[in-house]
């Protein structure tokens, strides 16, 4: 694990990309290009490299970072990023935002999507079945899984737009050592060995609680403003996805300063039902 982390490190830290990384692009035989949104730091979307890497063991290229003379096809990856600006594209475990996004071009696959109700998008837009179900971000954990002790009772995972919230200061400044505020803009692997050491997790952050449901700690989605968009839309997605449908109601809890360890109490366990040899295998297959 430390070798393939230490890799990744190296190539994030590379020289300016584009014009390199696109000339390389071109000239290989094949070499698989992925979508996903990289304008920001943030877990979910920056764990896509290194998670279709992991799985295909072989190099991939970004589509913002590359120009594609080629016109390959586009394989999208973690997150919320279906959309009708994509075209010549197929789908590995991607969802929509909300009920309002959709699709105009038909994909040339679908692999497999984040949960049921992105899969009945496409059912209704295009006529194509998604039998394989699972937000890729569950299966960091096959890749990376450090052996850490745990050091704080409870984890707070905000989404990356609710970084700046004075609440998130005054729990620092209240709880001390008991409370860990984890950024989601934090160094991928970094950021899981934060979440590993918590005992329980709360998280306004999707990605927070698939990273710790992965892993097994127990969780809560929180509310920590109304600064996200989409609403419930991919929160309900991904539950969906891993057989929990009737769990999701009880996820929706506003958090404050005074109440942390109370719901914390609530946080569970989750029993994720999702196949990751399916999901691995799909896009292996598909890739070749």
């Amino acid at each position: 694990m430390n070798l393939k982390k230490n890799i990744y490190e190296i190539k994030k830290k590379a020289l300016p990309v584009n014009i390199i990384q696109s000339f390389k692009f071109n000239m290989s035989n094949y070499s698989p290009l992925i979508y996903y949104w990289d304008y920001k730091q943030n877990w979910g979307d920056s764990i896509n490299k290194f998670l279709f890497e992991s799985v295909l063991k072989k190099e991939v290229f970004v589509s913002s970072q590359v120009f594609n003379l080629k016109n390959q096809e586009n394989i999208t990856g973690v997150g919320s990023i279906l959309s009708s600006r994509l075209e010549h594209y197929s789908i590995w475990g991607s969802g929509f935002l909300s009920e309002n996004h959709s699709l105009i071009h038909r994909p040339n696959k679908v692999l497999s999507v984040r949960g049921k109700l992105t899969a009945k998008k496409i059912k209704d837009l295009f006529k194509i079945d998604c039998p394989i179900l699972g937000d890729p971000g569950l299966l960091f954990k096959e890749y990376y899984n450090p052996d850490l002790s745990k050091k704080y009772s409870v984890g707070i995972i905000p989404h990356f737009k609710e970084l700046d919230l004075p609440i998130l200061k005054n729990i620092e400044g209240k709880y001390g050592n008991e409370v860990l505020v984890i950024s989601p803009t934090l160094d991928i692997f970094k950021f899981a060995e934060m979440v590993k050491q918590c005992e329980k997790i709360l998280s306004s952050s999707l990605h927070g609680l698939i990273l710790a449901e992965s892993y097994g700690i127990p969780t809560e989605r929180i509310i920590l403003s109304d600064r996200l968009i989409g609403g419930d839309f991919k929160f309900m997605d991904y539950y969906s996805g891993v057989g929990l449908e009737d769990c999701f109601d009880s996820r929706k809890i506003i958090l404050d300063s005074g109440n942390i360890f109370s719901v914390a109490q609530k946080a569970s366990q989750k029993d994720l039902k999702y196949n990751a040899g399916f999901l691995i295998n799909c896009l292996v297959n598909h890739v070749g």
